[in-house]
């Protein structure tokens, strides 16, 4: 049954009577403030209460044993989901932009659950019986900054993605380590996480971002992560040093920006697939291995890297598109720019002490190649 953008509706009258009734949609109804007989529908499968701005409360759900999708987002009225605990066909919850809902009932009884996406609901205080939905395959949790601690992950083997971006209370993730089958991890904005146990096990962990996470202050078994693909740690400013990377073969996109007080990363040189590396604004670091490894390397970007004197083996990139050494104002010996035939863009401003000849190449270069292109070239 669809009833959306029913912009005059208030109630749905009769819904007990639909005793066959498999889909309800009733989004985007902003007056609608009631489903009367919503919890006679034994039969509903997928129900979706999206922006529907005056609800307050919704029938007991209990009884509806087929329910396996529920979407109630953007309700900002609404106080609860009573009943949910006994709608144990559940596969799927989205309950984004509740900002009255502080607690959900114990879900340990959902043994379907496949999905949950938990986002901008202000109040939610926890997720109780989370512990034992050993079917869960993703878990978002974002913008709820309500939460300090989540129930131990660790009896998760069938998570495969976990987001809990912007939940500034967020103290940690205990029983990471047991949730081996997780391909991708998220703690952006994770303010009062300083530390995640040990992430050796997690064999299978292809992506991984931790951005503005403040306290943290080491990543321990990152090392042994030889799935990674991605890896983003920015604005980590409790960061002081990373496991050796060079174990990480399949590594293509490197971000480790704005941790102002890195003042190391070794096994650089190993990582041969690596595409982007970006380590704009780490301002202690003052040596980076040598380059000339890393063949696949198109973008390189170490802006602002105030203390960074050279940058060996760059002439060796021989893919290398995009450099952008600007506000790098230590470095005083770069390679030849003469063997990178692909490189396209140049950033270079506030680069002291640059010396005279190779700013001169960098000059002739832009003048005869017209698809080369400098920003910022000072003398």
């Amino acid at each position: 049954m669809n009833a959306r953008r029913c912009q005059r509706l208030r109630e749905l009258e009769g819904l007990g009577g639909l005793v066959s009734l498999e889909k309800l949609d009733v989004d985007d109804c902003k007056k609608l403030q009631e489903l009367e007989g919503l919890d006679e529908l034994v039969t509903l499968e997928e129900l979706s209460i999206q922006r529907c701005r005056e609800i307050e409360k919704l029938p007991n759900l209990s009884k509806l044993k087929a329910l396996a999708k529920l979407c109630v987002n953007d309700c900002e009225k609404l106080q609860g989901l009573e009943g949910v605990d006994g709608s144990v066909a559940l596969e799927e919850l989205s309950i984004e932009g509740c900002t009255e809902i502080d607690k959900l009932p114990n879900l340990s009884n959902l043994k379907a659950w496949r999905k949950m996406h938990a986002d901008k609901c202000k109040k939610l205080q926890g997720l109780e019986g989370l512990v034992e939905l050993v079917t869960l395959k993703e878990l978002a949790i974002e913008r709820c900054g309500e939460i300090e601690k989540l129930p131990n992950l660790s009896k998760l083997k069938a998570l495969r993605k976990l987001c809990v971006n912007d939940c500034e209370k967020l103290q940690g993730l205990e029983g990471l380590d047991g949730a081996v089958a997780l391909g991708v991890l998220y703690i952006d904005g994770c303010e009062e996480i300083e530390r995640l146990p040990d992430l050796s096990n997690l064999k299978l962990l292809s992506k991984f971002s931790a951005v503005g996470c403040k306290k943290l202050q080491e990543l321990g078994g990152l090392e042994e992560l030889a799935a990674l693909m991605e890896l983003v740690i920015t604005g980590c400013i409790g960061i002081k040093e990373l496991p050796n990377l060079s174990k990480l073969k399949l590594l293509s996109f490197l971000d480790v920006s704005k941790c102002a007080n890195l003042v190391e990363i070794d096994g650089l040189n190993g990582l041969e697939k690596l595409k982007v590396l970006n380590f704009s604004e780490c301002e202690a670091i003052k040596k980076l291995p040598n380059l000339q490894s890393l063949k696949s390397l198109a973008y390189l970007s170490l802006d602002d890297c105030k203390k960074l004197q050279e940058l060996e083996g760059v002439d060796e990139l021989n893919n290398l598109v995009h450099l952008s050494i600007a506000g790098c104002k230590e470095i005083k010996k770069l390679p030849t720019l003469s063997r990178l035939d692909k490189l396209v863009y140049l950033k270079c401003k506030a680069c002291e002490n640059l010396p005279e000849a190779w700013r001169t190449e960098a000059l002739e270069r832009f003048k005869k190649d017209p698809g080369f292109f400098i920003e910022d070239l000072e003398f």
